[in-house]
């Protein structure tokens, strides 16, 4: 049975303005119209929308999801090209995930200097705090 934008939609929680703007940058290029011009989805296609809404999450480009859906098409014979695509965009994400969890580190270390502040009531941080050790030292000229 297909289905309207609005019931895909609902059913993958994938806005309706971002299914159509995928529709119209053709990452759909299997699905029915009728003569209103209403997009139909097949299931097929509802899996599509989820897998795209899983590679543009990963920041894959659409031009990038345009190639991936190109090859996929062409079947078998372009599985290594596929396949190397993936975990190219898997090494994007695995750098991506280091660098957030650094940032998590450098956080939850800022997040301890606050509660230490919180006890002590000394602002550490702050130049003008008490706790602060900050000396400017003057050029010779």
């Amino acid at each position: 049975m297909a289905s309207t934008i609005i019931e895909v939609s609902k059913a993958t929680g994938i806005s309706k303005y971002t299914l159509r703007f995928w529709v119209k940058k053709g990452l759909f290029p299997l699905l029915e119209r009728d003569e209103n011009g209403v997009n139909y989805f097949s299931q097929k296609d509802i899996e599509w929308a989820s897998w795209i809404e899983c590679l543009r999450e990963m920041e894959m480009s659409i031009e990038d999801i345009k190639t991936y859906e190109r090859l996929a098409f062409q079947g078998i014979k372009t599985a290594k090209q596929r396949k190397q695509m993936l975990q190219n965009q898997q090494n994007i994400v695995q750098t991506k995930i280091q660098k957030l969890e650094l940032s998590i580190q450098k956080l939850s270390s800022k997040i301890q200097i606050y509660e230490r502040m919180i006890k002590t009531g000394i602002d550490e941080p702050n130049p003008s705090g008490k706790g602060y050790d900050f000396q400017i030292k003057q050029k010779n000229s």
